[in-house]
């Protein structure tokens, strides 16, 4: 089993500032930057690439940095639904690993 988190790898290529370049270039660049990253925020892959006796696969999972702890992606809610935003917040806390 292989875990990959984009998030991790992207956000490591943080634009940096070019001599030749002007502070609005820059910025359009920096948010091109952020509207990458913003999808791959707290996703990650289990890979299963080899098993005795079973399928091999990918398994998208939700991951807390700041706990170091992986959980079943909710894909059936929206972001906002989740925080309380708007919608019904009426669901479950996903299983924990």
């Amino acid at each position: 089993m292989f875990v990959y988190r984009e998030e991790y790898y992207k956000s490591r290529k943080a634009p940096e500032k070019r001599d030749e370049e002007g502070e609005e270039q820059f910025q359009a660049r920096w948010k091109n930057y952020l509207t990458q990253l913003e999808p791959l925020r707290n996703k990650a892959e289990l890979i299963i690439s080899k098993q005795r006796h079973g399928p091999i696969s990918t398994v998208n999972l939700f991951f807390e940095a700041n706990l170091a702890r992986f959980s079943n992606l909710d894909t059936h809610h929206t972001e906002e639904q989740v925080r309380g935003d708007g919608g019904s917040s009426d669901f479950s806390k996903p299983n924990d690993f």
